[in-house]
């Protein structure tokens, strides 16, 4: 979407926020006016513009306003609410909730790391944790004057092979950010526990293949390529086993603050999840 064309329907984004909330409700003019506080003229003014963005033969036949679920739809309303800077509105919404569902995530990251067997450590359950967490966190982090300091940093590090080490304290300062205690009863605290000993697993497990693929590993010599890797393989675990223990005292702070019981085998990373031996 273009600047003018931003600019043209920035009058009408309060008016969307009611529509992506009602998803996948089709409602009248009347209904919009009432949630909007605004009267029915004013969203006649700009029924046409709504239109715009809603399934036409509804609004039409029905006088009813829906929204299309179509790809151009979707990224026009996305950068429509970016560009108000109210990307939680939208990625809160129902609206984005349907869209993000049809995507199938949890699918494409089976195949996307089929080598690294995604799908026997994460379950669809786990990947909708993983997407709510990154949802809840995106606008803070993405889209702020702090993620654009994060890639700047990232930047200088793009084209040296042995970025790894200021790759990962850059990282730990984004995480340090991040609000991970998304759950609200004692059941999604486990599950969110067991995710963390799941992705604990899932890293160490797959670190060494990652590592004997990585170029500036496969241009030593052989014999050099072992004592490389197993460096890399004690960084790694070091920095994730930081990374989970973070992760930890953040769950255990709003466990307490919602006044759930975080037991003491809780703490211990990879307690509630282990590989079965092969």
């Amino acid at each position: 979407m273009s600047g003018n064309e931003l600019e043209q329907v920035k009058p009408i984004v309060e008016y969307l926020k009611v529509l992506i909330d009602s998803y996948p409700k089709p409602i009248s003019q009347t209904e919009l006016a009432r949630r909007s506080n605004v009267t029915k003229s004013a969203i006649s003014k700009v029924r046409t513009k709504l239109l715009g963005f809603c399934d036409q033969r509804i609004g039409f036949f029905d006088r009813k306003l829906l929204l299309k679920d179509d790809t151009e739809t979707s990224s026009k309303l996305l950068n429509l609410f970016g560009a108000e800077w109210r990307f939680n509105d939208f990625l809160q919404s129902s609206y984005a909730k349907s869209i993000i569902q049809k995507l199938n995530i949890h699918g494409r990251l089976v195949e996307a790391f089929k080598e690294l067997s995604y799908e026997y450590y994460f379950s669809k359950d786990d990947t909708d944790i993983i997407v709510n967490i990154v949802l809840n966190n995106i606008s803070s982090l993405k889209f702020s004057e702090e993620f654009k300091s994060y890639t700047k940093k990232l930047s200088k590090y793009k084209e040296s092979s042995r970025s790894i080490f200021p790759v990962m304290y850059i990282f730990s300062e984004a995480f340090s950010k991040f609000d991970v205690a998304a759950f609200e009863s004692e059941a999604e605290l486990l599950n969110l526990l067991r995710l963390r000993d799941k992705f604990y697993s899932f890293v160490l497990d797959n670190s060494e293949k990652i590592l004997r693929k990585w170029d500036f590993v496969i241009s030593k010599k052989i014999e050099e390529q072992d004592i490389y890797i197993n460096v890399y393989k004690e960084t790694i675990t070091y920095f994730l086993l930081k990374y989970m223990q973070d992760f930890t005292n953040k769950i255990r702070q709003k466990a307490k603050e919602k006044k759930l019981d975080f037991r003491e085998e809780y703490g211990t990373i990879g307690a509630l999840w282990k590989k079965e031996p092969s």
